[in-house]
């Protein structure tokens, strides 16, 4: 099961896809709301893949981490709503999907970037919600 640090400031919309990763086989590290969270997820997990929301609360942005990532060899994707002018030239040519996301397809884009593509997806079942168990 391919490990993904989602980085998104919007709770609502964190707790989504978490919901929605778990769904499709991945396991959620985080949702990390700012860098510093991030930064310590990256530093205490094994991470595969990442999803990162491109700004975060006020001035705050997620391409200090995308550096990061890309610089341990850790495939990203950003999420943005924002025109792809909020990123770095160096970042420009970075996976990118659109929020709204449409869940089979990040799943899809993620798979491809960890290279686990035609995995069987997780069984409901299988599903830990925090201590719940549906």
């Amino acid at each position: 099961m391919p490990s993904v640090l989602v980085v998104e400031n919007d709770c609502l919309l964190a707790d989504e896809l978490d919901r929605m990763l778990t769904e499709q086989g991945f396991r959620v590290i985080g949702p990390a709301p700012n860098l510093e969270v991030a930064q310590h997820l990256l530093a205490d997990n094994r991470i595969d893949v990442a999803c990162l929301d491109v700004r975060l609360d006020g001035e705050e942005s997620s391409v200090p981490l995308a550096q990061s990532l890309a610089a341990l060899g850790i495939p990203f994707v950003f999420l943005t709503a924002y025109p792809v002018a909020y990123l770095s030239l160096a970042m420009r040519e970075r996976p990118l999907l659109e929020k709204p996301v449409d869940p089979d397809l990040l799943a899809e884009r993620l798979r491809a970037l960890t290279g686990t593509e035609g995995e069987p997806l997780v069984r409901a079942r299988d599903i830990h919600y925090g201590r719940y168990r549906t």
